[in-house]
């Protein structure tokens, strides 16, 4: 299982990350490159201003 939540992009998120390195995941993009990595079951859950998500990596 790979889990995880992140922030969507904007002014108060981008304050959040002044002076770091900030890489901004699209959640509209996200299935598809975790299907394309192996990943199935994906689900995002959007919510103001953040989004989760979870996948499951098939067994060996």
């Amino acid at each position: 299982m790979f889990a995880g939540s992140d922030g969507v992009a904007s002014a108060v998120f981008r304050l959040l990350h002044l002076r770091d390195t900030m890489v901004v995941v699209d959640p509209d993009r996200l299935p598809d490159r975790l299907a394309a990595v192996g990943f199935e079951q994906v689900t995002v859950d959007r919510e103001a201003g953040s989004f989760r998500f979870r996948a499951k990596r098939p067994a060996a």
